[in-house]
C-alpha cells in the first residue's frame, strides 16, 4: 500500500505533528 506523510493533532493537546508515511507502514504491519 501506498502511504503519504499526514499532518494530525493530538486529541489531548492540541499539538500538531506528522504521521509519516515509514510510521503508517509500521503500524500498519503490527495490524494497527
Amino acid at each position: 500500500m501506498n502511504y503519504q506523510d499526514k499532518n494530525l493533532s493530538c486529541k489531548e493537546c492540541g499539538t500538531d505533528f506528522e504521521f509519516t508515511a515509514s510510521e503508517q507502514a509500521f503500524y500498519a504491519e503490527k495490524g494497527f
